[in-house]
């Protein structure tokens, strides 16, 4: 039980952590994100653990997630031990949960703001792991740049695709849907950038997403789409961001991005 949430761990297979680290890695993502919305839509959630069956490369460790109403299905690598548990299952479970607030509860009517809804949910998920200190600031950058320059920065369909069509066939091709999750990322982050310039550290992204997430938890009509977005944009900053979003995400032009994704150094 978190708060008013009860949680279900359902677990199948053999791995070489204990369910109990499991379970506490999931409560203290729950509790952070409930208390970030201010409550969840729902009062009962599951999680159904099962394990990863592409186990073909024996040098990488494999993982999916996916959400489901209530539910969050995740696979995991059943050679993942309990350290790396606040690694790649963590992010996962963030991800999938972070759904049920953009996704679920602000929801869109077809694919045309996928871009948002992966990319904003991509970019909690390492904020919830930061929140909860299984990510530190120095670690959290490294891992930004890190796949800024392996997924993002060189991708062959960066210059001819852009993240709000690469949104629009998820799924389709391997090549689309890593520039939809990687590129959706780093216009969260540009975007959180440029709000927090516009309105000079008084907001960001979070105002953003909570107000949208509260409109639609007071109006079941309410959707998210390109023009609900610029009209939250606009009541947050005060500006018009018909134009940024035209050229960085329905375009093609490169992101404003901070110094610490493009310029940092990565350990290796």
């Amino acid at each position: 039980q978190v708060g008013d949430c009860q949680l279900v761990l359902a677990v199948q297979g053999n791995y070489q952590f204990g369910d109990n680290d499991l379970m506490e890695v999931i409560e203290q993502i729950v509790d952070h994100q409930v208390s970030f919305f201010g409550g969840a839509p729902r009062s009962r959630y599951l999680f159904l653990v099962n394990p990863h069956p592409d186990q073909g490369d024996p040098r990488a460790l494999h993982y999916f997630g996916l959400h489901f109403d209530s539910s969050m299905i995740v696979l995991l690598d059943p050679r993942t031990d309990r350290v790396r548990l606040q690694r790649e299952p963590a992010s996962l479970c963030a991800h999938e949960f972070f759904h049920n607030w953009l996704g679920e509860q602000l929801a869109q009517d077809d694919y045309r703001m996928n871009w948002f809804v992966e990319g904003v949910t991509t970019w909690y998920a390492y904020r919830t792991r930061l929140a909860t200190r299984m990510l530190d600031m120095g670690s959290y950058a490294e891992q930004l740049a890190s796949r800024y320059r392996a997924q993002y920065l060189d991708h062959g369909l960066r210059g001819s695709m852009s993240v709000a069509e690469a949104g629009g066939r998820v799924l389709q091709d391997p090549n689309v849907t890593s520039l939809l999750y990687s590129g959706g990322l780093f216009v969260a982050v540009a975007l959180n950038a440029e709000i927090d310039a516009v309105t000079r550290h008084e907001a960001g992204l979070d105002e953003v997403v909570r107000n949208m997430v509260g409109r639609a938890e007071r109006d079941p009509e309410y959707r998210l789409t390109r023009t609900t977005l610029e009209a939250e944009l606009k009541t947050v900053t005060g500006r018009d961001f018909s134009a940024w979003l035209e050229r960085h995400v329905y375009g093609v032009e490169s992101l404003p991005l901070p110094a610490y994704v493009t310029t940092a150094p990565v350990s290796r």
